[in-house]
This record gives C-alpha cells, sequence and structure tokens, in this order.
C-alpha cells in the first residue's frame, strides 16, 4: 500500500507547513493534524527546514509505537547525516570534522567513536556526579539567597539551570578545571550561541517576532564564520585541560587529536549541555506541579532511602530503593523527551506496518522521521497519554510500559553499545535526572511554582525547607 499524504506543491507547500510547524499550529498539533486528516499514524510529510538551497524536506513520518522502532533498525536504516533530518550543518561548525553524530553504523570510524564516547563516561562518571551535586547546591543556594531578599515575588530559574548543566558537565571531563577562569560568567552564552547558530533553521520558536525569526533564521543556513570565535575559545578550553581524554582518543581509539578533540566538544556542547538545559527545567516544572502530598510522598520515599546523607556515593546505593523517583523522572522523560525527533534513511526497499495493522511500501532512499513526543503519547498504550502521571511505571504493568518510551534513539529498556545509534550516555543521564530530584527533595519538602511558569523555563514561588535537625518545614518565599 502506498504511503498517505501529499508534498504538495513543490517549495509553496513546505514553505506552508513549515509555518505551520513553527508559529501557526505547533510542533504536536502539525504532526496530530495530519495524522487526523489523511486518518494514518504514517503518512508523507515535509520536515523542516525547507527554503530553497535546503536539502529536500519531503520524507514520510512514523508516529506510532508499531512503526516508529523502524528508525532503530540499523538493516533497514540508514543514519548517515540524518542527525536533525534532510538539514546537516557544515562541518566547519565542529573544526572540520564530521562528529559521531552523523555517522552511520556501516562507517568504518563509528565504532571507535561511539567507544571513545563510553571510554570518555567511564573514565569521569564518579566526576561527573560529586560535580553535579556541588553545582546543584551553589545553584540552591543562588536561588534560595534571591527569595530571601525579599526583592522578588518569584524566581525564574532557567539561567541557574544552564549554568549547571555548562558548569558540572565541563568540570566533569576536565577533571575540575574551571570554566570561569577563561569564561567568566558567558561561557553557557558561549555554548548556546555556537549551538543556536549550526541548528538555527530547525530550532524550536525564539522569543524573536516571528518574521524576523524567520527572515534570521530559517532562510538560510547561518555561516559558521558567525560563531567562530566562541567556539575557538570552547575548543581551546578542552584542548588545554581535557588532555587526557584527548590522548586516550589517539593511542587507544587511532584517532586524530582533533577528531578526538572536535568530537568532545560535541558530545559536552550538543549531547551534554543541550540535553540537560532542556531536561532539569522540565523535571522540576512537572515534579513541582504536583501537589504537595504527592511531593512529600517522593521526599519520603528520597529521604528513607538516603537519611540525611545527600551524597553521590549515597544516592548510587539507593536509587534501586526509589522506584517512585525512577517512575518520576521516566514519566517527565515520556512526556517531554529531551530529544524531540529522530530520522533516518531507507537503507532498502522494505515494508512498516502502522498502528491499526496496515502495511506500507517504503522505497530505498527515502527519508524518515519520527516525533518521540508523539509516539511516547499513543493512546493505544498509555492511558491519558497527555497527562502527567508519575507513578505510571510502577509495579509489573508499569515496567511493561518501560520499554514503549523512547527518548534515546532507541527504546528505554534497550541496551546502547557501538553497533547502534542509542544515545551513548543514555544511562548516565537517567541517573542525573534522578540524582537532580532527589537532591531537591532531600532540601525541600515542596516546591510552589508561580502561574508563568512553563516546562522550558519554570519560575519558583516558593520553597518549604527541610531542617536536617527536626525534618520539619519553614517556608522561605518572598
Amino acid at each position: 500500500m502506498e504511503v498517505p499524504g501529499s508534498y504538495g506543491v513543490p517549495w509553496l507547500s513546505a514553505i506552508k507547513d513549515k509555518l505551520d510547524f513553527h508559529y501557526i499550529q505547533g510542533e504536536v498539533e502539525f504532526f496530530k493534524s495530519r495524522v487526523k486528516k489523511y486518518k494514518s499514524t504514517v503518512l508523507k510529510v515535509n520536515f523542516i527546514p525547507t527554503p530553497p538551497g535546503f536539502p529536500n524536506p519531503a520524507g514520510i513520518a512514523l508516529l506510532d509505537q508499531r512503526s516508529f522502532p523502524v528508525l532503530f533498525d540499523n538493516s533497514k536504516v540508514d543514519k548517515r547525516d540524518v542527525f536533525v533530518g534532510s538539514y546537516k550543518p557544515s562541518d566547519a561548525f565542529t573544526g572540520g570534522v564530521r562528529t559521531l553524530a552523523y555517522l552511520d553504523t556501516e562507517e568504518e570510524k563509528h565504532a571507535r567513536l561511539k567507544e571513545f564516547v563510553f571510554q570518555i563516561l567511564k573514565s569521569t562518571g564518579p566526576r561527573f556526579l560529586s560535580e553535579f551535586e556541588a553545582e546543584m547546591a551553589s545553584a540552591l543556594a543562588g536561588v534560595e539567597a534571591e527569595m530571601e531578599s525579599g526583592t522578588k515575588n518569584s524566581i525564574a530559574v532557567s539561567s541557574k539551570l544552564l549554568d549547571l548543566a555548562f558548569n558540572f558537565m565541563v568540570k566533569a571531563v576536565t577533571g575540575g578545571a574551571d570554566p570561569s577562569s577563561q569564561f567568566g560568567s558567558y561561557g553557557p552564552l558561549l555554548m548556546q550561541l555556537w549551538i543556536g547558530v549550526q541548528f538555527a533553521p530547525i530550532s524550536p520558536r525564539t522569543q524573536l517576532p516571528a518574521v524576523i525569526e524567520e527572515l534570521l533564521l530559517r532562510s538560510f543556513p547561518l555561516p559558521p564564520l558567525i560563531v567562530r570565535w566562541p567556539y575557538d575559545r570552547i575548543a581551546g578550553f578542552f584542548r588545554d585541560n581535557a588532555t587526557a581524554l584527548i590522548d586516550m582518543g589517539e593511542k587507544q581509539f587511532g584517532l586524530d587529536r582533533e577528531e578526538a578533540l572536535h568530537n568532545l566538544v560535541f558530545v559536552v556542547g550538543v549531547n551534554g549541555f543541550l540535553g540537560f538545559s532542556r531536561m532539569l527545567p522540565s523535571l522540576l516544572f512537572y515534579v513541582a506541579s504536583q501537589s504537595e502530598a504527592f511531593q512529600q510522598r517522593l521526599g519520603g520515599e528520597i529521604r528513607g532511602a538516603m537519611g540525611d546523607d545527600g551524597s553521590a556515593r549515597k544516592f548510587m546505593a539507593a536509587v534501586e530503593r526509589m522506584p517512585l523517583l525512577k517512575s518520576t523522572v521516566l514519566e517527565v522523560m515520556r512526556i517531554a523527551p529531551p530529544v524531540l525527533y529522530q530520522y533516518g534513511r531507507a537503507r532498502r526497499e522494505f515494508v512498516v506496518e502502522s498502528g491499526d495493522g496496515r502495511e506500507f511500501l517504503i522505497r530505498k532512499g527515502e527519508l524518515l522521521g519520527g516525533s518521540q513526543a508523539l509516539v511516547c503519547r499513543d493512546p493505544t498504550v498509555f492511558d491519558s497519554p497527555d497527562e502527567f502521571v508519575p507513578d505510571r511505571f510502577l509495579g509489573a504493568q508499569g515496567r511493561e510500559l518501560e520499554r514503549c518510551v523512547f527518548w534515546s534513539n532507541g527504546r528505554n529498556t534497550d541496551s546502547t553499545s557501538s553497533a547502534n545509534k542509542q544515545c551513548g550516555g543514555k544511562d548516565f543521564v537517567e541517573t542525573i535526572g534522578r540524582l537532580f530530584v532527589a537532591q531537591l527533595y532531600l532540601r525541600y519538602e515542596s516546591i510552589k511554582l508561580g502561574p508563568d511558569s512553563k516546562p522550558e523555563s519554570p519560575v519558583i514561588k516558593s520553597l518549604r525547607k527541610i531542617s536536617v535537625a527536626t525534618r520539619t518545614g519553614n517556608k522561605v518565599s518572598a
């Protein structure tokens, strides 16, 4: 059976679809409306970006739990240069190096670079947890100081979470080198600038007026020269302070030193900093949006498992005794995955089956993609799919549902390896997410958000602190 849908009039329809996606319907409704129109969860669609000069955006969307996993089948799908769809930023953004994210599993360097990433995580793993713990304590102390000063009715914490994500990643990878020594307080901004310019045509909405955003950011690829200076400063910092890891890439995995360096920067910046800058605000928003009774229940589980010791070492020893914490974090990853889309190209001709049992012919070379946010809300799998249900993954039935969560370029129950494209830091990301929530509720009984709080930009209105001595609450608020 032919895939339903239409690409419309060349270029003009693609432009309209892009406007629907970014400005009129929004990302989720864009796909939902087309599923409804064509009465199919497998359909033709124009992926973004779409202006002349960009690659053809025409592709096939796989939007249900049965068809979407085809994107993880290496025998059927080629991942070459489709990290963010048909658009690929110039290699000049990464020092002339084509990084791991753009390599297919059949390319010779893929396995070596993936093993290099695994070894980075293995060799620096303990530092990641301790640096995260220290940076989070500093961030929360800053929030409390602002609230206790009485100068603000609420605190927007997104910038503090950005600082947290940047500082702990950089310090862990470099063995404790302080990025402020070179960047001052502008390190996160420089990293955001480098990431934002290279991915501008496919990035989420900004605060700019739609017309200006469209003309400046989405009408043509932005030249790497714009961010050459900040990127050179970032790369130079890692070249000077992560020599052990670069040496390892060269001696243990046979990588060119510049190749190891620029892959390291990409992993820290895009896979790490960008991912955590999306995940941490979502975790805070969804957990703190729950009732005070739930927050006390979650905090009780965490404090019961860890006692008064909030150290990362104690956390790792107690993590399996906190099932509600695990379920809560996974539910955030389901409803707000830090990675929104996955893409691939058909390696050969094959048939894909949709959720309603229909079979569709996929031709060799066709661009395939799927919205993880939509697939993780498949109503045939999840009850109340658009609602945040923190205990969704508890019990035997909940554990079975874990395999239906996709955020890491694979099933949540799958294991990453050098032979697949699943996120190399999948387990590490989940661990950091749980540590983040645990640290919150070792410090507070409950958190109240302001009415203007959003998943991407949470705003704290008040905090109910925990007295270590008595475990009774005293409210800290403006």
